[in-house]
């Protein structure tokens, strides 16, 4: 999850800017800066949903999947050229992402309340690594994938 996060708070900006050119850097990090407002406004909604909901892992299972779709509809967005397809693309996939994340914390500590014999840190440990490794390459994986695409197109 992490990973998704980067591709569109990071790369995203990136991508629409440098490597499209559609728009100008300080247009990306707003349309960016307001799409993040809206997923950090919509984590609590959906904890809270969550929350209500008979078991934590029903709204990541509507999220996941969620991800999985948004994804590619949020390239395909990107080439619509405008701005508000752009701010639409990555809206909804931050949306997807709010309903994985929602409840992830609360889900974590449920994992461990029946065994609280069980370490907590080889999950942290393995989160981190998993974050560092995935998470920190996306972003150039990503642009050489960009790359490569220019080169047999």
């Amino acid at each position: 999850l992490s990973s998704s996060y980067y591709l569109i708070f990071l790369w995203s900006p990136v991508y629409l800017s440098k490597l499209r050119g559609v728009v100008t850097e300080a247009e990306a990090d707003l349309m960016v800066l307001v799409v993040i407002s809206f997923y950090v406004a919509l984590l609590p909604v959906m904890g809270r949903l969550s929350d209500t909901l008979p078991h934590r892992m029903d709204l990541m299972r509507v999220g996941l999947p969620g991800i999985m779709v948004a994804a590619p509809a949020m390239f395909g967005m990107f080439e619509s050229e405008t701005p508000l397809g752009y701010m639409l693309g990555m809206a909804m996939y931050a949306a997807c992402l709010s309903m994985m994340q929602g409840g992830m914390a609360a889900w974590k500590v449920e994992l461990w309340m029946n065994d609280p014999t069980l370490s907590y840190t080889g999950v942290a440990v393995g989160h981190n690594v998993a974050t560092c490794i995935f998470g920190g390459t996306l972003p150039l994986v990503a642009t050489c994938l960009f790359f490569k695409g220019e080169q047999i197109v």
